[in-house]
């Protein structure tokens, strides 16, 4: 299986700042077909909660204090679709992966052992001449 995700925070620090949306789709290695998606939300109290995120990812506070009560049920969930899994993500590598790992130990989870690591943002280094690219960007620069 490999799992391609994502990561909604309040800030870009991963040692201090929370995750608020996992959003994944697991795929079947061996014939590429998608097997499981979901989007998960977290939020406790006292939180870390960043206006100029929200101003980037627009998920309002109200509605993720609805998600409480399945706070402990989607961080263990988390913690198994990543762990020991192959993932993939934009900016994976450096950004999420490093995030995710940071926030489940923090969240009293062991500390996540990828299998490997693909990032599209890496992958078209040699054609995009940049280390860092958005997602769109790059779309547009391929023409897609």
């Amino acid at each position: 299986m490999y799992v391609v995700f994502d990561l909604e925070t309040t800030g870009l620090d991963s040692n201090c700042c929370d995750i608020i949306e996992f959003s994944y789709i697991a795929f079947d290695e061996y014939t590429n077909q998608p097997v499981r998606a979901e989007t998960l939300y977290y939020y406790y109290p006292n939180m870390r909660w960043s206006e100029e995120a929200y101003a980037i990812h627009q998920i309002p506070l109200e509605f993720l204090k609805t998600q409480a009560d399945k706070f402990q049920e989607n961080v263990i969930k988390m913690f198994a679709i990543l762990n020991r899994g192959k993932v993939c993500g934009h900016n994976a590598a450096k950004f999420d992966c490093v995030f995710a790992t940071n926030w489940l130990q923090r969240m009293g989870m062991p500390r996540l052992k990828y299998d490997r690591i693909e990032d599209t943002m890496t992958m078209f280094k040699s054609i995009t001449k940049t280390s860092r690219i958005s997602l769109a960007k790059l779309r547009t620069r391929l023409g897609i």
